[in-house]
This record gives C-alpha cells, sequence and structure tokens, in this order.
C-alpha cells in the first residue's frame, strides 16, 4: 500500500513537472513572438514615416509647379 502511495507521489510529480516545463516553453515563445511582434511595428512605423516624409516633399515640389 505504502509503495502504491509513493509511485502515485512520483507519478503525480511527473505531470506537475511536465506541466510547469511545458508551460515555461510557451511562455517563452510567447514573449518571443512579442517581441517579434514590437520590432515589426517599429519597422513599419519607421518605414511609414519615411514614406510621408518624401511623399510630403513630393506634394510640395507638385504645388510649387
Amino acid at each position: 500500500m505504502n509503495k502504491q502511495l509513493q509511485q502515485q507521489d512520483f507519478d503525480e510529480q511527473d505531470i506537475t513537472s511536465g506541466f510547469v516545463l511545458n508551460l515555461i516553453k510557451l511562455t517563452q515563445q510567447n514573449i518571443r513572438l512579442g517581441k517579434q511582434t514590437i520590432n515589426n511595428e517599429r519597422k513599419n512605423n519607421a518605414h511609414r514615416q519615411i514614406h510621408n516624409s518624401f511623399y510630403g516633399l513630393y506634394l510640395e515640389e507638385w504645388k510649387a509647379k
């Protein structure tokens, strides 16, 4: 009986450990994806600003004609 309880404790610990490790792995993936999304947004914003600057200069030049 005591041996069965010990084996059950080990099994529960294995399940808990596996769950925690999986949770850590998923959290790390979410952090990476979040950083990747933020970096992509920064690049897109920088590209938009450059595009808008050139477009603004083009309009100024076109209006002057």
